[in-house]
């Protein structure tokens, strides 16, 4: 009978020992899968972006591990698995109460590049496409005013010698910059599609105009959709272009 108690004893210890750790690894697995944490690839497979009047209409849905407020009324929601996702997806296309649903999608860069050297000529083929009289135009000397563009792209070589001539220097404005493919603020560029866009625009105009570098897309030259979105709702709310 002794044994018995101290054997009933005893797993009723491993219980209350192993039960908190088992319920503590679930709830840790289920943060790491939030959207911040995702490749792009899971990102897709994972997230949808829905518009609810309500957030709480959400709670009705199972599976969604993480919710982060996109804008307004639009929410990207991260669920377990891609099964759970696509089940989700069906049930709110038929729910009166959600109002707008959009799938997740993959883009990739086309072009293919080439960290060009400048040499003393222009790196990006500005000349051979007209865009050296549009910069000659604007180089007056009443034009002072700074202006801001935003390049949501594979990041920036800030080494790259187009960003350190005489006439395209200090020409980066990095205060509001952003990788949204690894959630930091290293924008270096590992593909050359974002330093080619960057570079062809500070050849073309004049020295008032800066560029806000985001990387959004990965070495591959891939990203998603609301990866894209997430960068173009950032630089509206917080950079003045």
């Amino acid at each position: 009978m002794d044994k018995i108690i101290k054997k009933i004893i005893l797993i009723l210890i491993l219980l209350i020992i192993i039960v908190p750790i088992i319920t503590l690894f679930k709830k840790t697995r289920k943060e790491k899968i939030i959207y911040e944490n995702l490749s792009v690839e899971d990102r897709i497979k994972q997230c949808l972006i829905v518009e609810v009047s309500d957030p709480a209409i959400l709670e009705k849905y199972t599976g969604i591990v993480s919710k982060k407020t996109f804008k307004d009324n639009y929410y990207i929601l991260t669920f377990e698995n891609s099964d759970i996702k696509q089940d989700n997806y069906e049930k709110m296309q038929n729910d009166d109460d959600i109002k707008g649903i959009i799938k997740n999608y993959k883009v990739h860069i086309m072009d293919e590049i080439q960290s060009q050297s400048v040499s003393g000529e222009l790196a990006w083929g500005v000349v051979q496409k007209g865009f050296l009289n549009y910069s000659t135009k604007l180089k007056y000397e009443g034009n002072t005013r700074n202006v801001k563009i935003a390049v949501i792209d594979s990041g920036i070589n800030k080494n790259h010698e187009a960003f350190k001539e005489t006439t395209t220097a200090d020409r980066l404005d990095l205060t509001y910059s952003y990788d949204f493919v690894n959630e930091d603020n290293d924008v270096s560029d590992d593909h050359g599609h974002g330093t080619m866009v960057a570079g062809t625009i500070v050849e073309a105009t004049p020295n008032n105009v800066k560029i806000v570098p985001i990387k959004a897309m990965n070495s591959n030259g891939d990203g998603d959709l609301i990866t894209i979105c997430n960068a173009i709702e950032s630089v509206i709310s917080k950079v003045d272009i």
